[in-house]
């Protein structure tokens, strides 16, 4: 019965349409994931005595009585890595079979790990199987991140009759799938007799018709890329286990941010392993929950991330990946992704740094010159305006503190009817000294770009008016903006534009009408017509980009190691800058906060402390969301006691001292000691101090 119905199901047409469809799905995947497995990349462990391993149950995902049954899709509780590709879920069918992904699997009976169907699959026990009157199949999780594993569980018999579902299920076995690791564990339990139901039974692994592992049961043998072993019919003894661990790859190393910007930035590492299929990268907003973003081939050594939150802490794990392990230890980092850019397009005042801001990349753009006119004659038009130059710098900041800048105004173009010349650009400029309202005059101080020149009136002169780099300030980069263009006997020249990048395009030239304004930021003025009642175009103003990044605790704030009882106050040094909030902590109770002064902290105020106490503490910069890795714990001892001295003789020099004594409690040493005549010596030992000697010196010592 059960045979004809899988004849039936083969030569039904729409059946023949499916496996053509799996077919080509799997023919799909493989292009996509090249990997194989080999006697390399998943070496076999075959050992005895093993037990089935226990487990926190999720759930049943078949109850008893079920026969060519399959499951609803399961979480497995972590990403496993398989055939270098990433795996969250999975199902399973009473036939001891399991297939990862979230496609459900079907009934499929019939073994043979390279029959290219319901891949990728794993088949601890694949035969025709029910789960009878008493048996299952469950699943459950174990350990805690990074090092879970997920058991799944059956409990079936073999598939003689239709009687077989309300028969007993005395065979058990597991399949154990590990985080990190990416290990594959089959374990036999129970009674597994030999095979005598549907002609044999398979076990391996498999993602293709050629891409797989086949085990022998009898000789503990494994055979990669066929499976020879779909008629074994060998009974397995309880406590055996086949183990197949994927190869560990070499973890990067050097982990760098760069083209940071609001939502995206781009991750940079050194590339150590030689076996990786590529690499994987898991971010977080909390240092605390990863979850996966992407993975780039093998050999990469750098990834774009996007999708990101503008001004947001991020934090990084970079994994090399094999076909199914993970490198160790990962690759850490954190990098705040830019806040939107300040666009300030006027005023001479103040901008404030913001909480938990350091450093800013300052860009300046200076203000266009204005065009010439005609000068009241109906020679020449006017030339154009220059362009304003550019600078770009990146200074640091304190949180809170304001700095001073000033936003070029463009120059006024000749008038009409007029022998007024036209006015140059203005300087843009940040200062980066607080409070400094002023042009900063070096680098170092500051970013500056100076304004273009100015066109001429009825002039056929080619203009040299450009904002000049060489008279702009810039630790990263300076440019000049562009040159007008000279009047002509019928009108005017365009204005110059203002430096690249970024920078706008000169005012149009006119040879009937007025000169057009320049394009900000920095365009040029362009050159009025050649009658007198038409003026030169204005410059365009300059402009000032401010973009920045949140500042990150990198580093864990330090305790003084030695925390007495009877304490009521904790102190330790940071590398934060000042204003960074530590909190201290006893045991996992917040005692209170305090802040960073030039490196170093103190926490005043706590209940006086016992033995026993554990301390540590936290870094929180100013307003940040992210609180850094945690200190070091100290634990708090007794207080150090030293008695008072046991004589306080009186004696004639190079005389032999009678030892004087102090007893101590809670103390395992003394120090060099100090302010003994010479010929007298202090040692310490079961909790005395002994002081001994003969003085060959006079005076009094205490």
């Amino acid at each position: 019965m059960k045979k004809l119905l899988h004849y039936l199901i083969i030569k039904f047409p729409g059946k023949t349409f499916l496996s053509l469809f799996l077919i080509l799905f799997v023919s799909v995947c493989s292009k996509v994931n090249a990997q194989t497995i080999s006697a390399t990349t998943y070496s076999l462990t075959a050992t005895t005595g093993v037990s089935l391993n226990t487990y926190t149950s999720l759930g049943t995902l078949l109850n008893t009585g079920r026969d060519d049954n399959n499951s609803a899709i399961a979480n497995i509780g972590f990403d496993f890595w398989f055939n270098g590709t990433r795996y969250t879920q999975f199902g399973v069918n009473t036939n001891g079979h399991l297939k990862l992904g979230s496609v459900l699997t079907s009934t499929h009976f019939t073994n043979n790990l390279a029959d290219g169907a319901e891949d990728p699959k794993m088949a601890p026990y694949w035969e025709d199987l029910t789960t009878g009157s008493n048996g299952y199949v469950r699943y459950g999780l174990n350990g805690t991140a990074p090092n879970r594993t997920l058991v799944v569980e059956w409990k079936t018999n073999l598939y003689t009759s239709g009687a077989s579902v309300s028969s007993t299920a005395p065979m058990l076995f597991q399949t154990i799938l590990s985080e990190s690791t990416g290990s594959i564990q089959f374990i036999y339990g129970g009674t597994i007799a030999t095979d005598t139901g549907d002609g044999g039974y398979s076990a391996g692994f498999s993602t293709s018709t050629t891409n797989m592992v086949s085990v022998a049961t009898a000789t503990n043998t494994a055979t990669y890329g066929s499976d020879p072993n779909t008629a074994q019919t060998t009974a397995i003894t309880a406590g055996k286990s086949y183990t197949f661990t994927p190869l560990v790859p070499v973890a990067p190393t050097g982990l760098t941010f760069s083209n940071l910007a609001t939502t995206s930035m781009t991750l940079n590492w050194t590339d150590n392993a030689s076996n990786e299929v590529g690499y994987a990268i898991y971010t977080s907003t909390d240092n605390v929950t990863y979850t996966f973003n992407t993975q780039v081939v093998a050999n990469a050594v750098n990834a774009n991330i996007t999708g990101l939150t503008t001004d947001t802490i991020y934090y990084f794990k970079v994994f090399a990946v094999t076909e199914g392990a993970l490198s160790s230890p990962a690759l850490t980092g954190s990098q705040s992704t830019q806040a939107v850019p300040v666009v300030i397009t006027s005023g001479n005042t103040t901008w404030t740094a913001p909480a938990c801001v350091t450093s800013v990349t300052i860009e300046v753009w200076g203000a266009g010159g204005g065009g010439g006119n005609s000068a009241m004659a109906t020679l020449n038009g006017g030339s154009g305006g220059g362009g304003g130059a550019y600078a770009k710098g990146i200074h640091t900041v304190v949180p809170g503190s304001s700095y001073y800048y000033s936003v070029g105004t463009g120059g006024a173009g000749g008038p009409a009817n007029s022998l007024t010349a036209p006015n140059p650009g203005i300087q843009t400029w940040f200062n980066s000294t607080a409070a400094t309202n002023s042009a900063p005059t070096t680098n170092a101080l500051g970013t500056l770009a100076v304004g273009g020149g100015p066109g001429v009136n009825n002039s056929t002169a080619v203009p040299t008016n450009g904002g000049a780099s060489a008279s702009c300030f810039g630790n990263v980069t300076t440019a000049s903006g562009i040159a007008g263009n000279a009047g002509i006997l019928t009108g005017g020249g365009n204005g110059g534009a203002g430096a690249s990048p970024g920078g706008g395009a000169g005012g149009a030239g006119s040879n009937n009408n007025n000169g057009s304004n320049g394009n900000p930021p920095g365009g040029g003025g362009g050159g009025g017509n050649d009658a007198s009642n038409r003026k030169g175009g204005n410059g365009a103003v300059g402009q000032i980009i401010i973009t920045y990044s949140t500042t990150i605790p990198t580093t864990a704030p330090v305790l003084n190691a030695s925390i007495c009882s009877g304490a009521t106050s904790v102190s330790g040094t940071s590398t934060e800058v000042n204003g960074t909030t530590i909190e201290v902590f006893k045991g996992s109770v917040s005692q209170g906060t305090t802040t960073v002064s030039s490196g170093a902290w103190t926490k005043t105020g706590l209940t006086a402390l016992v033995v026993g106490d554990v301390i540590n503490a936290t870094a929180l910069a100013p307003s940040c969301k992210t609180v850094s890795v945690v200190s070091s714990s100290v634990t708090v001892t007794p207080l150090n006691t030293v008695a008072a001295a046991s004589s306080t003789p009186t004696l004639c020099i190079s005389t032999l001292l009678t030892n004087i004594t102090h007893a101590t409690t809670n103390v395992t040493g003394i120090g060099a000691a100090t302010g003994l005549p010479a010929g007298v010596t202090a040692a310490w030992a079961a909790n005395v101090i002994t002081i001994s000697g003969t003085p060959t010196a006079s005076g009094v010592f205490a």
